[in-house]
């Protein structure tokens, strides 16, 4: 998923030993440009090129599918995998699920009536999507040909980006018009929207914190009141905040971390 885990933390513990070297590369066709971020899952990597869907060897880079599997639109979303498929979204309201090994079609589910371009998030067997026009739906990813997508609640504005789930129930996101929001599931109910400036990147949950950066700073806040914890004056709309071991790390237009 999205930046490893369901908080967006960014983080893992398995260590890289250098020194780093080009294993290989692999090349789609020149009009097919990277739209999400790729998926690692055990020897395999998926990753989106605008409507495709492509299936690599980790080892090689030599594709595990008879062919890309082709959707009828862009797909900006990361995909989501669960129990051997890919749950993959695209531009029309399109959530197409797609068997890991086969690259074939499992279950379309074409009514969601608004782009699918947020990163959803997987509870246990529950997957939640959230639409560009700001619906979000609940189904269950297990035995997708019997599930139903069902809305839950309806923001005023969509995201932009990734959802984020923090303990104790908590959704978070930057809307398209960068306000930021925190949603309580159990009560199913938006506890506080805030503005956030220009350029706000996707939030990630750290403890009972939201922290969030922008075109003008980085800040925390209470999940749960939205109370303003710190800010610092540094730049991070090109991506977003990343924690581990008790720092942050943010990535500035300057070139700096």
């Amino acid at each position: 998923m999205s930046k490893y885990d369901v908080a967006r933390s960014g983080y893992t513990k398995e260590k890289l030993s250098g020194p780093l070297a080009l294993a290989w590369k692999f090349s789609t066709s020149e009009d097919k440009y990277i739209s999400s971020a790729p998926l690692v899952v055990g020897n395999r990597v998926f990753f989106c090129a605008k409507g495709a869907v492509y299936g690599l060897d980790a080892e090689t880079g030599s594709p595990v599918w008879d062919q890309p599997y082709q959707t009828s639109s862009e797909i900006r979303a990361t995909p989501v995998y669960f129990e051997g498929n890919l749950f993959v979204g695209n531009g029309r309201g399109e959530l197409n699920v797609i068997d890991a090994a086969t690259g074939k079609l499992v279950q379309p589910f074409p009514g969601f009536r608004s782009a699918l371009d947020c990163d959803p998030v997987l509870l246990g067997s529950t997957l939640y999507i959230c639409t560009h026009s700001g619906v979000l739906y609940s189904m269950s990813a297990h035995e997708p040909k019997k599930s139903h997508p069902q809305v839950i609640y309806t923001f005023e504005s969509g995201p932009r980006g990734s959802l984020a789930y923090g303990a104790g129930g908590f959704l978070t996101f930057i809307s398209i018009d960068n306000l930021l929001y925190s949603y309580d599931m159990a009560k199913n109910r938006v506890l506080w929207s805030f503005p956030q400036g220009v350029g706000t990147v996707p939030p990630l949950f750290l403890g009972p914190d939201i922290v969030v950066g922008s075109s003008t700073d980085v800040r925390a806040v209470r999940v749960k009141s939205g109370t303003p914890l710190w800010k610092e004056n540094v730049t991070a709309h090109r991506g977003s905040v990343t924690t581990a071991n008790g720092h942050l790390f943010v990535g500035t237009d300057d070139g700096s971390l």
